[in-house]
């Protein structure tokens, strides 16, 4: 939103308020199951619990996993403000493009 407010001879002050703010990107847990080996790697990753849904993974001395349960998780959001403010005369031309 900008906004010019004139003064003096034919001179203008022209400022502006920019926000936005997003929310985090969702983060999901997956597991490569099945499948043969392609070459070196395994090429199936599989979301057993959907997207958006994060599961914490531990593992024990003996190497055994145990998977928690399932929540939903995002990363942390991002907000940014802006100011503009663009003083001269009234004959410049100005475009906001």
């Amino acid at each position: 939103m900008y906004y010019q407010l004139p003064w003096g001879k034919g001179q203008t002050t022209t400022f502006g308020l920019f926000q936005s703010a997003t929310q985090g990107s969702p983060v999901s847990s997956y597991i490569d199951i099945g499948g043969m080996p392609v070459r070196f790697f395994r090429a199936e990753a599989t979301y057993i619990y959907g997207r958006g849904k994060w599961v914490n993974e531990t593992t024990d001395a003996a190497g055994n996993i145990t998977l928690g349960t399932p929540y939903d998780r995002r990363t942390r959001g991002f907000t940014q403000s802006d100011i503009k403010l663009d003083i001269g005369s009234g004959g410049e031309g100005k475009a906001i493009a």
